[in-house]
């Protein structure tokens, strides 16, 4: 079977500015415009057409997407030259063209930037590039092979021809040999893993019918997933190429004679397991592999989670498909969330009950929803919830779907929860989470933010509702498939006795976790669990214990600190072969306080974060009350900017579908947004005041 995946694609969508959907929804529009070359072109998002120029059909569009007659080319190794001809416009633009090459993975050649002069007339002009080792197997968005972007998505381009020359380089196989696969766990039974299977030139092979297909709503069914996401780092893989795929434990699939790299792994708590392998002509390699387990955090309580993911779910055979990629990284607790729009939802779920399964019934998956979505207030995850609920005329009314998800016993977040230029120093973000979260948090419907997010995590905003006194839990989501493979980013959560999805809510919810890619947190105040709270008089120790590990195969520990109401206290550095770091501190109580515990890995973007602790001294709230006014001013401002007469061009999220609703609905729900941006602004008023005032008394003294 041929697999699919959208990497480059969707690489290429970021790059030039487009918005794309969290978690993906077949949003391109396929154009009826074919050559014998040439089977399809799908325009993304669905902005496309056709039209005529002098005398020739056209295609035109801000981003367009090409499939390859398989009968010209298919799962290919060569040069190809590629021909275009487009028409030029009145000031000078550029192209850009990726395609399904045999790199270190789908979409990493480097892009073809291809320079276009102005022309008053707009005249066609052809220009031919050449696209080394193309592969050509259907890998990209909508089964394309490549994809080409013009410099604005407002300003579309226009092709008029498309042609390939092959190099017939490809070396053609007259001989073939097999492998045989079994993986078992560290108990000896059979266990789903993540493979990567690559020749000695790096390419990974097209797996067979035994790797587990998995859905991802850009292209429909996929055996090949790409690691990182946004990230080259995260998570950490020990080869170049990171196209993988899975399995149930056991595989077996025809080869070319040749050797070849194994790499097997199992989500962090496992080594990897890496070896040569040599598979010759008309014979079967066979590999036994039993995995090594480098830490057991489910035999001392914790159990890992992906807050926020997408994965579309039709029938109980999705189900069994999705099981098998959460067991082969090893997460207990999926947060597989349909998400929408004011226009419409996406990532449909034919069931919404939870489902339990896998060794000693430890797994589950639970359903959810990311929606309300919008780039004015954010992206509301809804968690542990039993019906999917929309209502468009109130879509900016987020409190009203966060106080039905609440009394129902559900769990309610801030997806993306991070402040791109303090945490990440760029401006990426593709909503003003802020604003939501500076609204909601004060009328206390907020459980949970998520620190480590896709294509940035941080804690400067988290920190801030911190300083503020509010108590909020930290998350992390993979935002899978635009996100790294499920379970790169995990929360992990102590649960008391035998393992039940409530309970690894209800621990959630009260701080009992921490968030990783990768680093294993403990942190203790006064022998307490992150997530308690101290209540203590001036002058009583506190004593912080904290200790921080990484799995080797992912790197060492360079850093742990002590975080207190955001400033580092004190940093555990040790040595650079060391894989763990541990933290002893002992400070007086002063005031209301919290502390939260920080690990860094020498790996760029390797990191975690622990729940707070919360310090009440004599009744003092845990405030940094110093800040107060600067933060709660910055609040304010931020939250008034939310009230106008109209929305700003493209504020909604997939504005080509859901921009003209957002207008529609817009005025009607002002006077109630407004109630609520002044409720807001008032508690914030009530904070400046009390905290002026504390510091008032403390200089009459």
């Amino acid at each position: 079977m041929k697999a699919k995946l959208a990497i480059f694609a969707l690489t290429a969508c970021m790059a030039a500015g487009h918005a794309l959907a969290d978690g993906l929804d077949p949003v391109g529009r396929k154009l009826d415009w074919h050559t014998e070359q040439v089977d399809d072109v799908v325009a993304f998002p669905k902005f496309g057409g056709k039209t005529m120029v002098e005398g020739k059909e056209c295609v035109t569009g801000s981003h367009l997407n090409f499939k390859i007659n398989d009968e010209l080319a298919f799962d290919i190794d060569e040069p190809v030259e590629v021909t275009i001809e487009t028409r030029l416009q009145p000031t000078p633009s550029r192209l850009t063209l990726m395609y399904d090459g045999n790199g270190l993975f789908p979409g990493a050649e480097p892009p073809k930037i291809i320079d276009l002069p102005a022309s008053a007339e707009g005249r066609l002009y052809r220009q031919t590039i050449t696209l080394e080792r193309a592969r050509f197997a259907n890998l990209g968005f909508q089964s394309a092979d490549l994809s080409i972007m013009g410099d604005r998505p407002d300003r579309p381009f226009t092709l008029c021809e498309l042609s390939i020359k092959r190099s017939y380089k490809t070396p053609i196989q007259t001989q073939f040999g097999r492998i045989a696969i079994e993986v078992t766990d560290e108990k000896g039974r059979k266990t789903p893993v993540r493979v990567g299977l690559y020749d000695k030139t790096g390419r990974l092979p097209l797996p067979g019918d035994e790797a587990v297909p998995l859905r991802n709503g850009a292209q429909g069914i996929t055996r090949i997933t790409e690691l990182g996401g946004f990230s080259r780092d995260v998570p950490v893989w020990p080869v170049a190429n990171r196209s993988v795929f899975y399995i149930d434990g056991s595989y077996q699939a025809r080869l070319a004679p040749g050797t070849y790299t194994l790499v097997i792994a199992k989500g962090p708590e496992y080594r990897l397991s890496q070896r040569t392998i040599t598979v010759s002509a008309d014979a079967t390699a066979t590999v036994q592999v039993q995995l090594d387990r480098w830490a057991d955090l489910p035999g001392k309580g914790w159990y890992s989670g992906d807050a926020h993911f997408h994965y579309p779910r039709d029938s109980a055979y999705d189900d069994r498909n999705l099981q098998l990629f959460l067991q082969g990284e090893d997460v207990h607790v999926a947060n597989d969330f349909q998400m929408g729009n004011i226009a419409k939802a996406y990532v449909p779920q034919y069931s919404w009950d939870p489902i339990r399964y896998g060794p000693d019934n430890a797994y589950a998956i639970v359903i959810g929803q990311e929606d309300p979505r919008t780039s004015l207030l954010g992206h509301v995850a809804h968690m542990n919830i039993r019906k999917p609920f929309r209502n468009p005329p109130h879509y900016l009314l987020y409190d009203e779907g966060m106080r039905r998800t609440r009394d129902a016993g559900g769990l309610v977040g801030y997806a993306h929860a991070v402040d791109p230029a303090r945490d990440c120093a760029a401006d990426i973000t593709h909503s003003d989470v802020a604003r939501g979260l500076a609204i909601d948090v004060p009328a206390g419907l907020v459980d949970y933010m998520e620190v480590l997010s896709i294509n940035c995590s941080g804690d400067s905003l988290w920190f801030d509702f911190l300083n503020l006194g509010y108590r909020l839990t930290p998350a992390a989501g993979t935002d899978y498939p635009v996100g790294p493979v499920l379970g790169s980013l995990r929360s992990y959560v102590r649960i008391e006795g035998e393992f039940d999805p409530p309970k690894w809510f209800d621990g959630l919810k009260k701080g009992r976790t921490f968030a990783t890619n990768g680093p294993m947190l403990e942190f203790t105040a006064n022998g307490q669990d992150m997530g308690s709270e101290l209540r203590l008089r001036a002058g009583q120790p506190i004593r912080i214990q904290a200790k921080a590990s990484l799995n080797p195969d992912m790197g060492t520990i360079i850093a742990l600190e002590l975080v207190e109401q955001g400033v580092v206290t004190k940093t555990a550095t040790p040595g650079a072969s060391v894989a763990e770091a541990t933290l002893d501190y002992v400070t007086p109580a002063r005031h209301g306080t919290w502390f939260v515990v920080r690990a860094r890995g020498a790996k760029p973007g390797v990191m975690a974060w622990s729940a707070p602790v919360y310090v009440s001294l004599d009744g003092q709230r845990s405030w940094k009350r110093e800040a107060v006014p600067a933060i709660a001013a910055a609040f304010k401002k931020r939250i008034l900017e939310a009230i106008r007469p109209a929305p700003l061009e493209d504020e909604a999220v997939e504005p080509f579908d859901a921009m003209a609703d957002m207008a529609r609905y817009w005025p009607a729900q002002q006077p109630a947004l407004t109630q609520r941006v002044r409720q807001a602004s008032a508690r914030y008023d009530a904070l400046i005041e009390q905290a002026d005032r504390l510091a008032e008394t403390s200089l009459s003294r």
